[in-house]
């Protein structure tokens, strides 16, 4: 149950990154310093591989 908690709080978390990254390629983040935009994009990337990491693991772990 615990596991299962965890899976879904990490999708939730998944999806909202995701949201972001299409919210910065729409260009709703265009106002801000584009070093400012590409760190945050890359950041975002790296949290979305270490929560899809994770998701895999507990997938796993659940079976």
């Amino acid at each position: 149950m615990v596991v299962d908690y965890s899976i879904r709080v990490l999708k939730e978390q998944r999806t909202k990154l995701q949201d972001k990254l299409f919210e910065i390629a729409d260009g709703q983040y265009d106002k801000h310093p584009k070093e400012n935009i590409k760190k945050l994009k890359t950041d975002i990337t790296h949290k979305l591989k270490d929560i899809e990491f994770a998701i895999e693991v507990l997938e796993t772990y659940q079976d």
